[in-house]
């Protein structure tokens, strides 16, 4: 698992810390290159049993696949992400 560190703490820290004039580690801090990241949402496709009345009267059953993470629903059920939230679909029920 990636972990990144937050360049502002980490330089409050140093300063807050250090002892003496500042040397050449915060320098390599303030201007290393920085990443922009996200947190990863991790869900699954959960399967849901639908019952619709058609037009003739009768009813139709089908399964749909709901987000875990933001309830909504997916036709494509292969899918590694969920187009609404983006969601990484790695639960059991994912395929």
């Amino acid at each position: 698992m990636s972990e990144y560190i937050e360049r502002e703490a980490l330089i409050a820290r140093y300063d807050e810390e250090h002892i003496g004039e500042p040397g050449r580690a915060r320098q390599l801090m303030v201007e290393a290159p920085a990443c922009d990241v996200a947190e990863v949402k991790h869900g699954k496709w959960v399967a849901e049993r639908v019952s619709e009345r058609d037009y003739d009267g009768s009813y139709s059953n089908y399964t749909q696949y709901v987000c875990s993470e933001c309830k909504k629903d997916n036709e494509m059920k292969q899918s590694n992400f969920c187009p609404n939230c983006g969601a990484k679909m790695t639960g059991s029920e994912r395929w």
